[in-house]
């Protein structure tokens, strides 16, 4: 299981590498379309479900649907409000087998913070960075054993260079794409987003991957 799939690109590369099947839970119908049209294009169409919904609708499927989830730079999206960190982690319980594996790959803090105005504006409408010490917490209120943290900070604070970099460079390749869309002030938001968020990372934001198990599994 997958929660927010953005262009499809690693359930396309699960099943290609390992075999498996895929469910995507995915909210934006436009990313959708194309990722079925990109999984036609690559043959693994017949091994991907897209189900058009976010982590709340994971609790209409039967418990305990899935050996492996994964969510990805989505995490950071739930909102302030500590209910919703409690609904990530229920729907997380809920759709893992016994003994199934887990991970969330999101950008987080150890303080809870609100998110910059302008952040919120510009790049991630209804966007927080989740606190690491209160997602161990909604963690334990749910069976769910916390095996892992890994704080991968220095390669997303490198990989944003490179994409701040190219960015520059390519930008007058992307304004020909839609340029009602790509517009200066776009450029100018992301120049922006992509500058801070460097320096952020330099002095507090970390990238953790949170490994966890369903359960107390001897086996994982």
């Amino acid at each position: 299981l997958e929660v927010g799939a953005g262009w499809g690109y690693m359930a396309i590369y699960m099943v290609k590498t390992y075999g498996v099947t895929v469910t995507v839970y995915n909210p934006v119908s436009r990313q959708n379309e194309y990722m079925r049209e990109r999984f036609e294009r690559h043959d693994v169409a017949g091994s991907i479900r897209i189900v058009e919904g976010d982590h709340r609708d994971i609790v209409n499927e039967p418990k305990g649907s899935y050996d492996k989830f994964l969510t990805i730079g989505v995490h950071e999206h739930h909102g302030l409000n500590l209910k919703r960190y409690d609904e990530w982690w229920a729907s997380i319980e809920h759709s893992l087998r016994p003994g199934g594996i887990g991970v969330i790959s999101t950008s987080s803090l150890m303080q809870r913070v609100a998110t910059s105005f302008l952040a919120l504006k510009y790049i991630f409408p209804g966007g927080h960075l989740p606190s690491l010490p209160h997602e161990l917490i909604m963690m334990n209120r749910q069976d769910i054993t916390l095996v892992e943290i890994e704080n991968l900070w220095p390669h997303y604070e490198r990989t944003l260079r490179e994409w701040r970099e190219r960015f520059n460079l390519r930008w007058p390749d992307i304004q020909k794409a839609d340029p009602t869309v790509f517009s200066e002030r776009f450029r100018r938001s992301w120049s922006m987003y992509l500058d801070s968020t460097v320096e952020v990372f330099n002095e507090t934001l970390d990238l953790s991957h949170i490994i966890f198990v369903r359960g107390r599994n001897r086996e994982y």
